[in-house]
């Protein structure tokens, strides 16, 4: 690696835009790749290029790639590629160790070294040179600006920099502290409603109360985003929002049966409360109704951030609190705020692992809307209820076969087979209001759930044996089959044959 001091009055920019002049320029050669860095006084850029001989002894140069980054107002970032913006800038350590910024990392991991397997890992041979550029740039940020973009997560962390940066009155500042979460809406706006954004962001400049600005986001999301009942809900879990939470949260609807109140002020357990009722909006509204419902949400909102904590937790947020809310459904169980989720957590994993929902009468269906505290178990040629997948009953393509569950028995010995719970839904697959699938998808058997909202399939659940995550394979596969039902469906019963990539039989 070459580093030059260049004299500020005789040098410009070797990276070609207008500005500052470098002060020190970094080569960086592998073969015909050259690495050119300036680092700047207000940032730095980097440029990749190949050089190829031409006539006589001039060459040739064709740009590979290239980054620039100003940190002093107006902030400004560009790139050859698309990619996210730096984000490691502002916490380069990673487990202790520094890591390079995807920003940047994406040039260097272009270059292959002569002899490597074309197989094996991208080298990073350049990674040396761009951290000396990252740490310049980490040296050049404006402090307060930085120290408080620090504070977010991902992408926002470079729009809370900029924002606040090009602040003079700093007020954006001051919000970031005080409601974060009205930062995060903003940020969310910024490409479907730039005007929001930009009327939210002047608002806040302009020093108008919080209260003031709350009211004003309320006529800019209800009622296309957020019911006028809800905007209560919506209103407190904005202002109790920390710096972690993503802007799809904050426009997601409300689940009012989580109190704001329980809303953690730290970042982690912040974030976990909100991570938690994104799933359970997933989850629960399907699986429970009524007073369940309401006593199951208050327990998770009341313990978010001891659930999330908790070990032994196999699989993705949506499926372990769906196999918790099976439980709690169809033994007929009201945890409320009150209740020890370590405990109630242990009974649902013996549960599950001990099958004791297979043969069982009182476990069946509590807490949907056709149960019965005394529904009597169907007996086994019991037919389930396809609903519009009637004619759709089969599906295959390519080895992969997907079929309805057609009676009461089938979906014990589907249980027993999986090792799962999906015989607790039987009431619910008699009266149609869930159709349960078996799919032989990749190699691997999968159970399905979907249901009807609208006249058109939507997947609720896919899991495999003992309630595992399909496989990306059997989730394309999945994809593909949903996709071909939908055509199936919207078609049938007169209009003109749908052009499928499998075969219904």
């Amino acid at each position: 690696m070459t580093r030059t001091l260049v004299p500020t009055s005789t040098q410009k920019s070797g990276t070609g835009w207008p500005g500052p002049p470098a002060h020190e320029v970094i080569l960086e050669r592998l073969g015909q790749v050259t690495l050119e860095i300036d680092l700047l006084d207000d940032g730095g850029g980097a440029r990749m290029y190949q050089e190829f001989p031409s006539d006589g002894e001039t060459h040739q140069r064709q740009l590979l790639w290239f980054a620039r980054v100003d940190v002093r107002r107006p902030a400004l970032v560009a790139s050859g590629l698309f990619a996210v913006p730096p984000d490691l800038l502002f916490n380069p350590a990673q487990g202790g160790k520094e890591a390079l910024d995807p920003f940047l990392r994406a040039g260097s991991s272009l270059i292959r070294q002569e002899g490597e397997n074309p197989a094996g890992p991208a080298p990073d041979p350049f990674a040396k040179a761009l951290l000396v550029l990252q740490r310049h740039l980490a040296a050049r940020l404006i402090p307060a600006a930085a120290a408080l973009a620090a504070r977010f997560s991902g992408p926002l962390r470079w729009w809370v920099y900029d924002q606040v940066a090009r602040d003079e009155t700093g007020r954006l500042a001051q919000m970031a502290q005080v409601c974060p979460g009205l930062l995060i809406l903003a940020n969310g706006w910024k490409e479907r409603h730039p005007e929001r954004q930009e009327a939210l962001l002047a608002m806040i400049k302009a020093g108008v109360k919080l209260a003031k600005i709350l009211d004003a986001v309320s006529g800019m999301m209800v009622p296309s985003l957020i019911p006028a009942d809800l905007w209560p809900h919506q209103r407190v879990r904005i202002m109790r929002a920390g710096p972690l939470i993503g802007p799809a949260q904050l426009m997601r609807r409300p689940l009012p049966e989580m109190v704001g109140d329980d809303i953690p002020d730290d970042p982690p357990g912040n974030r976990a409360w909100f991570d938690l009722q994104d799933a359970a909006a997933k989850v629960v509204d399907q699986a429970l109704v009524g007073p369940p419902r309401r006593s199951f949400l208050a327990f998770l909102s009341r313990h978010a951030v001891e659930l999330r904590n908790l070990p032994d937790k196999r699989s993705s947020l949506p499926q372990w609190l769906s196999e918790l809310c099976d439980y709690v459904r169809a033994t007929d169980r009201h945890p409320g705020r009150n209740t020890p989720p370590a405990r109630l957590v242990e009974e649902s994993r013996r549960w599950h692992d001990r099958q004791e929902y297979l043969g069982v009468p009182r476990f069946l269906g509590r807490g949907g809307a056709t149960s019965s505290i005394h529904s009597p178990k169907p007996p086994p040629e019991q037919p389930l209820e396809p609903g519009p997948a009637r004619p759709f009953q089969r599906w295959s393509l390519d080895g992969d076969v997907i079929h309805f569950i057609p009676t009461a028995g089938d979906l014990e010995a589907e249980s027993v087979r999986m090792q799962h719970c999906v015989t607790s839904y039987v009431l619910r697959a008699v009266a149609g209001e869930v159709q349960i699938f078996h799919a032989e998808v990749r190699g691997e058997p999968v159970t399905l759930e979907i249901v009807f909202p609208y006249g058109a399939p939507v997947l609720k659940q896919a899991k495999g044996v003992r309630n595992a995550r399909p496989g990306e394979g059997p989730q394309q596969g999945i994809r593909i089959w949903l996709e071909d039902l939908f055509r199936a469906v919207k078609a049938a019963p007169r209009g003109p044959a749908p052009k499928l990539k499998g075969k219904f039989a």
